[in-house]
């Protein structure tokens, strides 16, 4: 089914459902939990289930009810934005992306934890607790951090005898030569005009020294090193280093470029190394922390994801009963060694993958990593990125155009003292979003 057919169907159906009252009891007499998630693979698909027979099997007075969406982040906050709108009852827990916390939690559509559950949270990261908090108050629990690294083909550098790169230039340089020699892609990464676009940009904005100022005038870029990290990226593809294409990749294309082996290097999250031992590259891969500059080490993103409970939800309870098993220990090891993922839980062991070499260097790139600005108009910033950006890369605005028009229109982002954006009233027609 096309996309638009699949959000109409799931905003049709959730007005329904809110006008009918939510799920509340089925005709069993459980009380139904719709959890939102977006399905990224299969496994996780399979992982999720097998989690919420277990959590069924230990509460048996509750059915979950799994309701995906697609994998990018833009159209889930898309979806949850309309939902909200209209105050919809229909989902009870979903996972959120870091970058939304404050956006949804100063619109007030999120439900506070219980206390009890904030307590048992103790023991997990603080940036990922940080990430899961607005005001100074837990709003979510983590469920999941991510963090951005550097893949590389071990098999390919000892052939050529060649180094880690530690730096852009010397990542560029290598792409071209390696990429040229094995008759393959050099460097993949996300280009498509989307959030991964703006974690990809930062990582080189923010490693050559660009800053970012949330100010009452607006937000504050400096346009020198913006143009200069936009020339970065722009080489990239203009040298031969990536191939054209990459202006089009989100992580889903990038990822099969890499693990079907016709890329030497790759940019992505840590959890693609639980792809690798099934891949076509098993025992031929190495993590590398993201290349910095001569002044600046590198600056991986901290991504991840959280579960909140709707505020709307005429379950709450049961949601947060939810919530929690999700979030406990033995929830995040199982998800761990299943997919990859990093635990919040300090005391979950790191997922353990012998056919890729420098696990350890992803725990390393998390103690490092940089969160983007945490702010309610995050989201205005971001749209403003991707657009000036991807005009670069597919070769419509020069590099100084492109950061002379960010900085005005980033500095044009209403910061109202309020807090936080409002949502619109009413709820569109879905026929007309697509």
């Amino acid at each position: 089914m096309p996309f638009c057919q699949q959000i109409g169907c799931s905003l049709l159906l959730f007005i329904m459902l809110s006008v009918s009252g939510g799920c509340g009891r089925d005709h069993q007499g459980k009380t139904s939990l719709v959890f939102s998630y977006g399905r990224l693979s299969e496994q996780h698909e399979e992982a999720l289930t097998a989690l919420v027979a277990k959590f069924e099997e230990a509460n048996p007075d509750f059915q979950v009810i799994l309701h995906s969406l697609q994998p990018s982040t833009d159209l889930q906050r898309h979806f949850y934005h309309r939902s909200f709108t209209a105050r919809s009852r229909f989902i009870d827990v979903f996972e959120m992306d870091t970058i939304w916390t404050t956006e949804l939690a100063a619109a007030g559509v999120l439900a506070s934890p219980p206390i009890a559950l904030a307590q048992q949270l103790k023991d997990f990261e603080a940036q990922t607790l940080a990430g899961a908090s607005y005001g100074g108050e837990l709003v979510a629990v983590p469920a999941f951090p991510a963090v951005s690294v550097l893949y590389y083909r071990s098999d390919i550098l000892t052939k050529h005898g060649e180094k880690i790169p530690t730096n852009w230039q010397g990542l560029a340089a290598a792409a071209v030569k390696l990429g040229k020699a094995e008759s393959m892609d050099g460097f993949v990464w996300q280009g498509a005009a989307y959030e991964g676009l703006v974690c990809n940009f930062l990582e080189v904005y923010l490693a050559h020294g660009g800053t970012i100022q949330i100010a009452p005038q607006g937000v504050v870029l400096d346009e020198a090193m913006l143009a200069h990290s936009l020339e970065v990226m722009n080489n990239l593809i203009t040298s031969g280093a990536s191939p054209a294409s990459v202006a089009t990749f989100h992580e889903l294309e990038s990822r099969q470029r890499f693990l079907a082996g016709k890329a030497v290097f790759a940019r992505d999250w840590d959890d693609l190394a639980g792809f690798v031992p099934e891949s076509d590259v098993a025992g031929k891969v190495g993590i590398a922390q993201l290349p910095g500059t001569a002044l600046h080490r590198g600056a991986p993103t901290l991504g991840g994801w959280h579960l909140a409970v709707n505020k709307y939800s005429q379950s709450q309870p049961g949601a947060w009963k939810l919530v929690e098993f999700l979030g406990s220990p033995e929830s995040q090891a199982f998800v761990a060694q299943r997919l990859g993922r990093l635990p919040s839980d300090l005391r979950v062991p790191l997922p353990v993958h012998q056919e890729v070499a420098g696990l350890t260097v992803v725990r390393e790139s998390l103690a490092i990593a940089r969160p983007r600005p945490m702010s309610p108009y995050y989201h205005q910033l971001s749209a403003l990125l991707q657009a000036h950006v991807h005009d670069v890369l597919v070769g419509d605005a020069t590099p100084e155009d492109a950061a002379a028009k960010l900085v005005e229109g980033a500095r044009q982002i209403d910061l109202p003292d309020t807090a936080g954006p409002e949502f619109p009233r009413s709820l569109l027609n879905p026929s007309t979003l697509f």
